[in-house]
């Protein structure tokens, strides 16, 4: 075991951010430019949403009612939002940022 080391986030800055998904339900919408290392999706909005992570690849879903943390960032708009079920009924995705 060793002693003596702590393990903690060092975050310095931190605050709220939110986007609305696309009126196309099958765009992605991306977060304004943040500097952040971290964000956290909370999905309030009813509907299950999916993250896709620098424009490209497989979406992550984040549930109705959930949410999920995205380490190793380094800026909140690597992150972009749809409606799983590609609805064009707009939903507005909350999240928290840390830096």
């Amino acid at each position: 075991m060793v002693t003596g080391i702590s393990v903690e986030p060092r975050l310095g800055s931190g605050g709220n951010i939110s986007v609305t998904t696309a009126a196309v339900g099958v765009n992605f919408s991306v977060f304004a430019p943040q500097v952040a290392c971290q964000v956290t999706i909370a999905n309030n909005t009813g509907t299950a949403v999916e993250v896709q992570q620098d424009g490209v690849g497989v979406a992550y879903p984040v549930f109705s009612g959930t949410y999920f943390t995205f380490y190793s960032l380094h800026n909140v708009s690597q992150l972009g939002v749809r409606r799983i079920d590609q609805s064009g009924s707009q939903v507005t995705v909350n999240a928290r940022w840390e830096a």
